[in-house]
């Protein structure tokens, strides 16, 4: 970040594409009405610092997008499975088969649920890191592990093939 001759804040950046820069006339004044504090110019700064840095990682933050949405679609894809079980549960003529099914099902449902909300959080920490300096940056950035999710996920699977091999397969059609 610089000032040129007239005095406007100028960004300066290799993301920019070639000859491209960032001017903001009169920072001072924009931004001290929007942030109150006792030193307006050093809090204007330092906004506009915040800006520039969510505009160098622009590629970072849609990415961490396209990730959150494919959070999503593993979430709703998680619920036609749970559906489908909870279909075959009230089609099911074998008590047990009906009951584990519907279990399964249920469980399936939470996993939707749990899906959804883990994804939100890694979402919302990757956000929130983008925002920090490199120096700031840890190596996991505090993200919440998956290997809850995938040992509920890979018990969930075990159930439902386990009731499939030992006799579900037949009455299933």
């Amino acid at each position: 970040m610089a000032r040129d001759n007239e005095g406007n804040v100028v960004a300066l950046s290799s993301s920019l594409p070639n000859g491209t820069e960032l001017t903001v006339e009169e920072v001072d004044k924009c931004l001290v009405n929007n942030v109150r504090s006792s030193k307006p110019t050093e809090k204007a700064s330092m906004a506009f610092r915040g800006q520039v840095l969510k505009f160098e990682r622009v590629q970072a933050h849609l990415a961490n997008e396209r990730t959150w949405l494919a959070w999503v679609r593993t979430a709703l894809s998680a619920l036609s499975i749970a559906f489908s079980l909870l279909t075959l549960s009230d089609e099911s003529t074998k008590q047990w088969l009906k009951v584990t099914l519907f279990v399964v099902g249920s469980l399936m449902v939470a996993n939707v649920l749990m899906t959804f909300v883990t994804g939100w959080l890694r979402y919302v920490r990757v956000k929130d890191v983008l925002m920090l300096d490199k120096q700031e940056m840890s190596a996991n950035f505090g993200r919440l592990g998956l290997s809850h999710q995938a040992r509920f996920l890979s018990l969930l699977l075990f159930v439902i093939s386990f009731a499939y091999i030992t006799g579900g397969s037949h009455d299933i059609s």
